[in-house]
């Protein structure tokens, strides 16, 4: 269905930004800086593996950071740390996500229904 796209367009800047903004006119302020908080700790614990492709559209690569400090036997601390960048056309090599198959947009739209609806019923218990 949309073979590990999810990566480049969902996990970047702008779509934590957007969901922000969406989810402060939905539910309001405390919960859009919730929103843009999680995103953004998703983003850098994203860092590690392939990378998020954190600007997309605008600049093309996923962006890696690859942090490695070693005590090596000379007693001496080691510490590097590499920015690597990976273009978008690359990505196909990798295996597409689970989540985005027909199954799994199915799956989650009927979890996702089941939430709001749950959330709803509560919501009405509550006022009376």
């Amino acid at each position: 269905f949309i073979p590990d796209y999810h990566r480049i367009a969902f996990h970047n800047i702008f779509f934590a930004i957007i969901a922000s903004i969406a989810i402060y006119f939905i539910l309001g302020k405390i919960e859009s800086l919730i929103t843009f908080y999680y995103s953004l700790s998703h983003l850098i614990l994203d860092f590690d593996n392939l990378g998020p492709a954190l600007f997309w559209p605008f600049y093309k690569y996923l962006i890696t950071f690859n942090i490695n400090l070693t005590k090596p036997l000379s007693g001496m601390w080691d510490f590097n740390f590499d920015i690597i960048t990976t273009p978008l056309t690359a990505i196909s090599r990798y295996v597409p996500s689970h989540w985005l198959t027909n199954f799994g947009i199915i799956f989650l739209m009927l979890a996702s229904s089941a939430i709001i609806i749950s959330y709803l019923v509560s919501m009405k218990k509550s006022k009376k």
